[in-house]
């Protein structure tokens, strides 16, 4: 019972969290939004990543590096 507890809280948690990176992610221009979207919350790699959003491959670290970088900044304002 205490196992089925602890997993319906981890759901809640994920859900939650899933709401606030969504809300996040506003703050970011949308070909960024887009690439964090698909690397972090819909666990693609880079090459599905290129494939879905007809980008080249190597543009997807750089990507989430700066995206990162701009989440970074706009949670210390």
């Amino acid at each position: 019972m205490k196992q089925q507890a602890d997993s319906h809280h981890f759901d809640l948690k994920r859900i939650e969290d899933h709401e606030e990176i969504e809300k996040m992610l506003v703050n970011l221009p949308a070909g960024e939004a887009e690439v964090v979207k698909q690397y972090h919350l819909q666990g693609r790699s880079y090459r599905e990543i290129s494939s879905h959003l007809g980008i080249p491959e190597n543009t997807i670290g750089p990507t989430l590096t700066r995206a990162r970088q701009r989440l970074r900044r706009g949670a210390e304002s």
